[in-house]
């Protein structure tokens, strides 16, 4: 047996056979949320959903309500956008300037597409 077995398929010592993590154990909120990444990940997809159900209903009780929906699912993709570049692009950890160019993309761009929407 390797002595450079990673830590994730070690198995636990009252059960040899089994692994030491497993999701169902702790339930499966728990286990997503044991790290930041997990918790980004939950936060993306609700996010997704909160955009793709202002996507489908417009009538948010104003007169205007369809520009404020498509705003506001500019603004969630954006956010999104920046999150996947932060932590699953790691960009968190990049050098400053990496991380300045990304954020300034970002803030640029979504700006650019909202003032785009509102002309149109």
């Amino acid at each position: 047996m390797s002595t450079c077995t990673p830590t994730h398929l070690t198995t636990s010592p009252e059960h040899p056979m089994r692994p030491r993590h497993i999701p169902g154990e702790e339930g499966i909120w728990v286990f997503l949320l044991r790290t930041s990444t997990g918790a980004v990940w939950l936060g993306l997809t609700f996010a997704t959903l909160l955009s793709w159900s202002l996507g489908g209903h417009h009538t948010l009780g104003m007169s205007n309500s369809h520009v404020v929906a498509g705003i506001s699912i500019l603004l969630i993709a954006f956010v999104n956008i920046r999150f996947v570049g932060l932590y699953f692009m790691e960009l968190r950890g990049a050098p400053t300037l990496l991380g300045s160019m990304f954020e300034s993309y970002c803030v640029i761009v979504c700006a650019a597409l909202t003032v785009m929407y509102l002309l149109a």
